[in-house]
């Protein structure tokens, strides 16, 4: 009778793993649709000061002054504003979110640049648009030298735009920039003066409370480890006291 029992209990316990497991596999979240890099501007922010721009139908951006006053001479960085399909994609999985085109110009007044941009991208997702931002860094190479396009590792995630579906809160993840999913890098270097260069960004969508538990943890762990320099300093007291432990012994 207790082995009978007992057979019931495991098969009970396997086939309810075996449920588990599926519901868990089922549920797991995907996401389809397509996304764009609509836009692109200049925050207001200090390192900007002095800086000009001149945006042109939300697709073209003209960067800086120029030697001759012809915009079209000087740098220029362009989204291309027409939708890419991502398909289907599972939550923390790479896709791309936009095409971009940047112009190195010929006639580039060095330190008249913006040094801060916000990217705007629009994205589709399970039929639903959603608008997120990012700030992205922009180098002006000095006397005529390649510029550089970088990602800033605090703006890669905007609180302030969410997509929420089900009860829980995503947010896309800015990653990089490249050619393809397999070669991403937080920056990319423009071609030489005069040079056109065409790059995508990619991103994920990523579960929001699940990103700020883990940035919660890295911080905890930060400031819980000692730094390596305080260890030798509590090793060095530690001697020295048990040094004048010693001597207070003998003298005594």
């Amino acid at each position: 009778m207790k082995k009978n029992t007992l057979t019931k209990s495991i098969k009970y316990i396997v086939i309810s793993a075996f449920v588990l497991a599926f519901v868990s596999l089922a549920s797991a979240e995907s996401f389809s649709g397509k996304s764009r890099v609509s836009s692109i501007y200049r925050p207001n922010t200090p390192e900007n000061a002095g800086s000009t721009y001149e945006r042109e139908n939300y697709v073209n951006l003209y960067l800086g002054d120029t030697i001759s006053g012809d915009r079209n001479q000087g740098d220029i960085l362009i989204s291309n504003t027409s939708y890419q399909s991502y398909g289907t994609v599972d939550l923390d999985e790479v896709f791309q979110l936009g095409q971009l085109t940047y112009t190195n110009g010929l006639e580039t007044i060095d330190g008249t640049t913006p040094e801060t941009l916000t990217s705007v991208v629009v994205a589709q997702i399970n039929g639903t648009y959603r608008q997120f931002q990012f700030n992205i860094g922009v180098d002006n190479g000095e006397g005529g030298g390649q510029d550089e396009i970088a990602i800033i590792p605090e703006s890669t995630i905007n609180d302030n735009y969410l997509y929420n579906a089900n009860g829980t809160s995503y947010t896309l993840e800015l990653l990089g920039f490249g050619t393809s999913a397999d070669n991403i890098v937080d920056s990319i270097l423009s071609g030489n003066i005069g040079e056109t260069t065409n790059f995508n960004a990619y991103g994920r969508l990523v579960d929001y409370n699940q990103y700020l538990a883990e940035l919660e943890a890295q911080q905890t762990a930060s400031v819980a480890v000692p730094t390596p320099a305080a260890l030798p300093i509590g090793i060095i007291a530690l001697i020295a006291f048990s040094c004048r432990r010693k001597h207070s012994t003998r003298s005594a």
